[in-house]
């Protein structure tokens, strides 16, 4: 199933009628909308129109890239404690959603502030993941 199959299953699914509604919807041109729908290939649609048909019909961006996943649902199926979260090509620990949430309600100057310290710490070795080969090399 390609990337214009499933769009067009999806806009059946979710009752969308017509091509002009879809682009509407994305906020996306009717033109590229439409071009992508009588595609053959693929490889050049841009990633932000991939993000939007995930926004808007709650996939996860694989069901739209690989042809071998056939079911939109694939990643509610895999991942039963993340359904109710928006699809994403990453999975993401709690802690790592919940910095993300953190940095996200930041302002500007606060966001600044974090990736200024989040530099700093990376920086610095002792912070650094490393494996068992690196430190018997130091030892």
């Amino acid at each position: 199933m390609n990337l214009r199959d499933k769009i067009l299953y999806l806009m059946e699914r979710d009752q969308i009628p017509s091509v002009a509604e879809l682009s509407r919807s994305l906020n996306v041109p009717y033109k590229t909308m439409d071009n992508l729908l009588k595609r053959e290939h693929f490889e050049n649609v841009k990633f932000d129109t991939l993000r939007k048909l995930c926004n808007l019909f709650h996939v996860d961006l694989r069901y739209l890239c690989f042809d071998e996943i056939t079911d939109p649902d694939f990643e509610k199926h895999t991942n039963n404690n993340q359904a109710e979260t928006p699809p994403t090509l990453f999975s993401f620990s709690q802690d790592e959603k919940q910095l993300i949430s953190d940095y996200r309600s930041l302002n500007e100057q606060g966001q600044a502030v974090v990736r200024d310290h989040m530099e700093m710490v990376a920086a610095t070795p002792k912070y650094k993941k490393c494996n068992n080969i690196s430190i018997e090399k130091h030892a």
